[in-house]
C-alpha cells in the first residue's frame, strides 16, 4: 500500500496538476491568484492533444494568464495553431518562450512567434538581446514576406498598423529590406505589415486597400495588396506587392506616399451604439536607381528550398543527434545573412527566387546562387537551365552538402505523433 502511494505522488510530481492559493505577501507571487502548474516528464517528447486538452481546461476554467514554457518550430500544427487563437479569442493572454537558439537568425519558435502571443527571449547585463536568445525573422513567412509587430502601444480604440512608417532608406528593425535599392526590372518585392485591432476581436476591411502617391513620379510604382478580409482575433495582415515600372529604367530618386487601409469593428458585449471605424495608414518610401548591369545582379533560388516543416528534412550534419531536422531555414536573410551582407558590400544586388526557373529571364541576371537545395527539379526547369548557361551565357553557383538515398533510408524513424515512420 506505501509503496503504491508513493509511486502516485510521485506521478503526481511529473505530471500532476499542482493547485496553490497565495496567502503570504512579498514573495513574489500576486495576493489570492491560483496558480494552476502543470508539470512534464523530462524525455523532450510532447503531443499535440496534450495542449489542446490543457488549453480547453485553461478556457473551461477562465484563466487570465497562460504561461507555456515549450516552444517547437513545428508552425503548420494546425490543431494547435487555431487552439492558440481560440485562446487569445477568450480573453487569456499566452506568454511564451521565444527560444535559445542564438546566435542563428530565423530560430523563433511557436507559438512565440505568432503576433498574438507574448514571446520572452533574454537579454544582458546591457539591456541588449542575450547571447543565447533566439531572434531574426519568423521562417513561417518564407519565402512569402518579411516582418511581425514589434510593440503595442496603449491607445483609445482604433485601427493600427505595424509598421506605420516603412522607410527602404533607413529600416533598422528590418535591416534586409534597406541594405539595397529598387530598379526596374527587378523580381517582385513583398512586405507584410501587421493590423492591429484595437476597436473589438473581430474587425473586417472595408472595400480596397489604396495606394496615394506623394506625386506623379510615385506612379513609377506598380503596387498591390493582399489582406485579411476578417481580423480575427485582434490582428491580421496587409500584404504590399511591389516592383518598378519598365518606365522608371533610368529613375534616380525617392517614391513616397501611403497605403490606406479602412476596418470596422461592431461594439463590444455590453456597448450600445454604431460600429468602430477607422483608418488605418502606412507611410512608404522607396530609394530606386537606374536598372543595374547584368554582371551585378544576382538570384537567390528560394523556390526550391525545403525545411522543417512541412518536409522531415535532416540537418547538414548528420552528428547533431539532439534536433534532427533542419528548421533554421535556408534563406538570405536568416541562416545566411552573412553571406547576404557580403554581396551587399561587394555592391551586388541579390533577388529572390520564389517561383519555378521558367520564370526567369536569365538575360537579366549574372549569376544563379543554389545553396543548400532539398527539393527536385522539373524537368522543365533542367531543361531550361540548361540553355541559359551554355546560351544565354548565365553563371552558377552551387553550395552544396550530401546526397545519398541509402543513408537516407537509413535516418528512417517512428513518429510517435503519426504513428507512422
Amino acid at each position: 500500500m506505501e509503496m503504491e502511494m508513493e509511486k502516485r505522488r510521485k506521478e503526481k510530481r511529473l505530471k500532476g496538476r499542482k493547485e496553490e492559493r497565495c496567502e503570504e505577501e512579498g514573495d513574489g507571487r500576486w495576493k489570492d491568484t491560483f496558480y494552476d502548474i502543470f508539470n512534464f516528464l523530462l524525455c523532450l517528447v510532447s503531443y499535440t492533444s496534450w495542449f489542446l486538452d490543457a488549453f480547453k481546461y485553461a478556457m473551461a476554467t477562465h484563466m487570465d494568464v497562460l504561461n507555456l514554457s515549450i516552444c517547437g518550430p513545428d508552425y503548420l500544427d494546425l490543431p494547435f495553431v487555431e487552439k492558440v487563437w481560440e485562446l487569445i479569442a477568450n480573453t487569456i493572454i499566452m506568454v511564451s518562450a521565444i527560444g535559445n537558439d542564438k546566435p542563428l537568425y530565423g530560430t523563433l519558435n511557436n507559438p512565440s512567434d505568432q503576433s498574438d502571443v507574448i514571446g520572452v527571449g533574454g537579454i544582458d547585463y546591457n539591456d541588449l538581446i542575450a547571447s543565447f536568445s533566439s531572434h531574426g525573422i519568423s521562417t513561417w513567412e518564407m519565402p512569402h514576406g518579411l516582418e511581425s509587430f514589434e510593440i503595442l502601444k496603449r491607445n483609445r480604440p482604433r485601427v493600427s498598423i505595424f509598421p506605420s512608417i516603412l522607410d527602404y532608406t533607413d529600416h533598422p528593425y528590418s535591416w534586409s529590406i534597406s541594405r539595397q535599392p529598387h530598379y526596374a526590372g527587378a523580381m517582385l518585392v513583398m512586405f507584410n505589415a501587421t493590423i492591429l485591432n484595437g476597436m473589438g476581436l473581430i474587425g473586417y476591411s472595408e472595400g480596397q486597400a489604396i495606394w496615394h502617391p506623394n506625386n506623379d513620379v510615385e506612379n513609377l510604382l506598380s503596387i498591390y495588396f493582399s489582406y485579411s478580409k476578417i481580423i480575427w482575433p485582434w490582428t491580421g495582415y496587409l500584404v504590399l506587392h511591389m516592383q518598378i515600372k519598365d518606365e522608371g529604367t533610368q529613375f534616380l530618386g525617392l517614391i513616397k506616399g501611403n497605403v490606406m487601409v479602412n476596418i470596422f469593428s461592431s461594439p463590444p458585449p455590453g456597448e450600445k451604439g454604431q460600429r468602430r471605424t477607422s483608418t488605418c495608414v502606412l507611410q512608404l518610401k522607396l530609394k530606386v536607381v537606374p536598372t543595374l548591369p547584368r554582371a551585378k545582379r544576382i538570384f537567390w533560388d528560394q523556390y526550391d528550398s525545403i525545411k522543417y516543416p512541412p518536409g522531415y528534412i535532416p540537418r547538414d550534419s548528420l552528428e547533431v543527434r539532439n534536433g534532427i531536422f533542419d528548421w533554421h531555414g535556408d534563406h538570405l536573410h536568416a541562416k545566411f545573412h552573412v553571406m547576404f551582407n557580403m554581396l551587399r558590400d561587394s555592391v551586388y544586388n541579390v533577388e529572390t527566387l520564389v517561383s519555378p526557373l521558367t520564370c526567369v529571364d536569365a538575360r537579366q541576371y549574372g549569376t544563379l546562387l543554389m545553396v543548400d537545395l532539398k527539393d527536385e527539379y522539373f524537368v522543365q526547369d533542367i531543361e531550361k537551365l540548361r540553355d541559359d548557361i551554355l546560351n544565354v551565357g548565365l553563371g552558377l553557383v552551387v553550395f552544396a552538402e550530401w546526397y545519398n538515398v541509402d543513408t537516407m533510408v537509413k535516418m528512417r524513424f517512428y513518429d510517435d505523433n503519426t504513428k507512422r515512420w
